[in-house]
């Protein structure tokens, strides 16, 4: 049960907000555990992993604020823009120049460059965001080959200790040996009659 609403428009509000001085010191701690030659620890990679993910977590809540900050500013820009304009031809300048020296009013400035860093913001956060996924699914795939990697030596161990052939090719042998045997036997009792002279003992008992 959660005990208290959360409304998403107070999650994403973004009035009065600054993104130049949103601290992000989190962020860029994070970011730096992110190795930049893609080399991670086994013994690191499942912590990393989870702390990559809470991280990029938090950066796609604020990529959220960042999207309606930036509409939020370019809207504000937009009408800066049209009161320069009108300021201008109230004080009788010609609606052709007014239109083209609008961007000299100090009011459309500020909205302006305001409406820049907020889309600095979204880019700078978005590539964060980013990184943090990549380095998240780095590893994972690091824990799974070496989970794989266990399976599979642990299957090839299995297999040799348990051969049902292991045995064939001796017990081949030992019969091949066996019949060998039987047959030289054979083949010596063979000449053992064939030197037998049965016309002779015949007569001998004669």
């Amino acid at each position: 049960m959660v005990d208290k609403q959360v409304r998403l428009g107070d999650l994403l509000k973004v009035d009065g907000l600054n993104p130049m001085n949103i601290d992000v010191s989190y962020i860029q701690s994070v970011s730096n555990m992110v190795p930049k030659d893609g080399s991670i620890d086994l013994h690191e990679a499942e912590k990393l992993a989870t702390i990559f993910l809470r991280c990029a977590d938090y950066c796609g809540e604020l990529i959220s604020q960042a999207v309606r900050l930036v509409g939020y500013k370019d809207a504000e820009r937009k009408a800066k823009k049209a009161d320069a304009i009108e300021n201008k031809i109230t004080k009788g300048t010609p609606a052709t120049t007014a239109r083209e020296t609008y961007s000299n009013d100090a009011s459309y400035i500020s909205a302006s460059n305001s409406h820049s860093e907020a889309e600095a913001f979204l880019v700078w956060i978005k590539q964060k965001y980013e990184n943090l996924i990549k380095a998240h699914v780095l590893c994972k795939d690091l824990l799974k080959a070496h989970v794989e990697g266990r399976s599979m030596a642990s299957w090839e161990g299995a297999e040799e200790e348990f051969d049902p052939l292991a045995g064939t090719e001796k017990s081949i042998k030992v019969a091949e040996s066996s019949i060998q045997s039987s047959i030289e036997k054979t083949t010596s009792d063979k000449t053992s009659l064939g030197d037998i002279n049965i016309e002779d003992d015949f007569l001998n008992i004669n």
